[in-house]
């Protein structure tokens, strides 16, 4: 049995305001085969957020023959230095900058998708606009990870374009590995979550949140992204 596989030449980058789900992004970078010194995610704190699309266009003009694959979470909720104001940045608004501030030539070597929670038609629309496809936030294991961005990269590289010859490629694997899962290869386990739950439990019952307002909205955070890739 054959599997799709990405280039060697392929680079990643994420951006999640969410701890775990910038550690989720990763696993799903591993699952893809992308070795970790090829794979850039940032989200922590109002400068990376704030910076990455310039991040991102300095990255592009080093990488003119390369292929990169970036994935953005729609809500980036910061706190600006500036004012101390909490705010939402659009991560596809962020994309959409950084895809009409790159030459053509750049542009075309970037597969750019965002991952949401809001998957409404309207909400995916506006995400095709801004960029080349939606990932919906799921659990996912490692056997399906090449089958949710095979069409999706297929489509953006064709391998029949000559500019795009080696944009992909196939390789047999046993049906052990194929068809492998286990609950290590889920994104988040029952326990998990359930985990989570107790700890958020506790808080409460602590009066945490009398003294730190913003910790109950940190442990929910966290929980919705256990529950939503």
């Amino acid at each position: 049995q054959k599997t799709f596989r990405l280039p060697k030449n392929t680079y990643a980058i994420a951006i999640d305001d969410s701890k775990i789900q910038r550690k989720l992004l990763g696993k799903f970078f591993d699952f893809l085969n992308i070795p970790p010194e090829n794979c850039t995610i940032v989200g922590d704190g109002y400068s990376e957020i704030n910076g990455f699309v310039d991040m991102v266009v300095d990255f592009m003009q080093c990488h003119k023959n390369d292929y990169v694959l970036m994935i953005v979470n729609e809500n980036l909720d910061v706190v600006d230095e500036s004012d101390n104001k909490s705010k939402s940045i659009s991560g596809s608004q962020c994309a959409d900058n950084i895809r009409r501030r790159l030459p053509v030539e750049l542009e075309r070597r970037m597969l750019v998708l965002v991952r949401s929670a809001n998957d409404c038609t309207a909400d995916i629309a506006i995400y095709n606009e801004r960029t080349h496809g939606f990932l919906p936030k799921a659990p996912i294991r490692r056997e399906k990870v090449n089958d949710a961005l095979a069409p999706l990269w297929m489509k953006r590289f064709p391998p029949s374009d000559p500019e795009f010859r080696d944009s992909v490629g196939f390789e047999n694997m046993s049906d052990e590995i194929v068809y492998k899962a286990t609950l290590n290869e889920v994104a988040s386990s029952p326990y998990d979550i359930a985990q989570k739950l107790i700890d958020i439990e506790s808080l409460f019952k602590k009066e945490a949140h009398f003294t730190d307002t913003m910790i109950i909205h940190d442990q929910l955070h966290e929980l919705k992204g256990k529950i939503f890739w």
